[in-house]
């Protein structure tokens, strides 16, 4: 038995908890190599002679030490260094021994979708007024605050669109429909991670015309800009640590006020559905 300050310490208990530890340990890669050399330093700060040993013994001037004896005095300064390093070990398992979350260190995720708009063709005007359904490409930015919380910015290039009256094409139009959403994700079902979204689209409507007898009947014109809400429900699916699979759907008020004239004769609700599916990855 050792003893310091007359606490007994055993040394055979303390070296078996020391291999125990190590042993938990080996399943961190370099956290176990470090709690090994921690049992063997400590090993030899209670029994210097043991390097000594492990080689073939020890001498001490002419003569050899003894090898039988195991009760010797350590003094309390011996003691706290071990306790010191046993300390650090253990700092260092809790520190390194669980990774981080993936968003963590990756909050970006870029996707780029293929999405098919499908217009809600709502009309007060009582002219019949439509747009063409369409596949637009979609690209969007999503930023993680935490690994539940993000918020996505939704872009494309201005979108050209047919407009027709009663069936027939009286025109077209371009519109470019940025969509801004704050998102929840859910990462409890592994490689599955569904979100919900909402927020607020803005439209801007450029390059409208209308062919000649439309113009000269009617002398039509639509507002330049569309304020509306969108919200959205997602899935993204990890193909591989930084690579997903996107299936997302929107629904977004987009709408226009429709003149004749001058006059507002009433409005058009394109409040279109967009439904997209792509790839992203996680930087």
């Amino acid at each position: 038995m050792l003893s310091v300050e007359n606490n007994p310490v055993n040394v055979v208990q303390v070296q078996q908890r020391l291999s125990a530890l190590a042993q938990c340990a080996a399943g961190g890669g370099g956290v176990g190599l470090l709690m090994s050399g921690m049992r063997a330093r400590f090993s030899q700060l209670l029994d210097p002679r043991q390097s000594a040993l492990s080689a073939g013994g020890m001498k001490c001037g002419s003569r050899d030490l003894p090898l039988h004896n195991r009760n010797q005095t350590v003094n309390t300064t011996t003691i706290r260094r071990a306790t010191a390093m046993l300390i650090l070990a253990a700092g260092t398992a809790s520190a390194f021994g669980a990774p981080a979350p993936a968003t963590a260190d990756t909050p970006w995720l870029l996707r780029l979708r293929a999405v098919q708009l499908d217009s809600a063709n709502g009309d007060s005007t009582h002219l019949g007024l439509s747009i063409n359904n369409k596949v637009i490409p979609e690209f969007d930015a999503t930023y993680f605050f935490t690994p539940e919380w993000a918020a996505e910015l939704v872009l494309t290039y201005p979108q050209k669109q047919t407009i027709r009256a009663g069936g027939n094409t009286i025109g077209s139009l371009k519109h470019l429909p940025p969509t801004l959403t704050l998102q929840y994700h859910c990462n409890s079902h592994g490689a599955f991670k569904p979100y919900v979204g909402a927020g607020v689209n803005y439209t801007r409507f450029s390059s409208v015309h209308f062919d000649a007898a439309t113009e000269a009947a009617l002398h039509p014109s639509l507002s330049k800009s569309s304020f509306g809400a969108a919200v959205q429900v997602g899935l993204d699916y990890d193909l591989t640590a930084n690579t997903v699979l996107n299936l997302d759907i929107k629904k977004v008020q987009i709408r226009a006020d429709v003149k004749s004239s001058g006059s507002k004769v009433g409005e058009f609700k394109v409040d279109p559905w967009l439904i997209g599916v792509g790839i992203g990855y996680r930087f």
